[in-house]
């Protein structure tokens, strides 16, 4: 995780209003709830000089986070004028780190609208490992193609699908709500039937239940990548690797299909 704070001391225990920016780079999961705990003992008058925050990056996204009264808040860096949502220090750290296990049960609880998907069977496995053998194949032919050549490999390159049949058989197949666990701090991804995919992260009310935040929609574009795969390629998140089965790859997460699209 990269971390910023902004008027902030260096161990983040004072406001700093002189200090405008510090890039600790890197950090742990305990350092940066070192770091946090500190944040939050800051005395509420001393609080309301400036404005104190931290910034922490992880994968894609970028999360703002502001102390009031020992109660962390958090906020999309990239729009503070979304609703904040309100964290202990355990839950907060939990959201950051991602979620553990999937339960597909679980994490459908936050979508009533939509059908829930049973578990999928042991040769998936089996077929997940041979979609990772083909694409290590893959990725040897280009770095050999790359030596042969000896220039460098261009980017991969994505083109829109217009292959009707081929468009309309995605439309069928893709759609639904996928996830990457089924606790606090996973990430949720929901490609809609009718255009655009809608991103979210899961977290937890203080009653326990679990709720979504941080939801966004962007659009997208069918493509295929020029080693042949599928893909949605987004306006600004990059590209969502499309699996042979209903599995979906982005930033380096694998998302399982928890529930069927409307």
């Amino acid at each position: 995780m990269k971390v910023t704070t902004h008027q902030l001391s260096r161990d983040g225990a004072t406001v700093d209003p002189a200090s405008d920016q510090i890039d600790h780079g890197e950090m742990t999961a305990t350092e940066l709830a070192t770091l946090l705990t500190r944040f939050t003992s800051i005395d509420a008058i001393q609080n309301q000089y400036g404005d104190p925050h931290v910034i922490v990056r992880v994968r894609d996204e970028a999360h703002l986070i502001r102390t009031n009264r020992g109660r962390l808040h958090l906020y999309n860096a990239r729009d503070v004028s979304q609703p904040s949502s309100q964290f202990e220090l355990p839950a907060l750290m939990a959201l950051l780190e991602g979620g553990p296990a999937f339960a597909a049960a679980s994490v459908s609880a936050a979508f009533p609208d939509l059908d829930v998907i049973a578990p999928q069977r042991k040769h998936n496995g089996m077929l997940a490992v041979a979609i990772l053998v083909v694409g290590l194949g893959l990725n040897l032919w280009a770095l050999a193609q790359y030596l042969m050549r000896a220039h460098d490999l261009p980017p991969p390159e994505c083109a829109p699908i217009t292959d009707l049949t081929q468009l309309s058989e995605l439309r069928r197949r893709v759609p639904g709500v996928y996830a990457t666990g089924s606790d606090a701090g996973s990430r949720i991804m929901r490609i809609k039937s009718e255009g655009g995919i809608e991103f979210s992260l899961l977290a937890r009310d203080p009653a326990g239940a679990l709720h979504q935040i941080r939801k966004f929609t962007e659009t997208f574009v069918w493509s295929r990548r020029r080693v042949g795969t599928l893909c949605l390629v987004t306006s600004s998140r990059g590209q969502v690797e499309i699996g042979a089965d209903t599995d979906l790859r982005h930033f380096g997460d694998t998302y399982r299909r928890v529930a069927a699209g409307k």
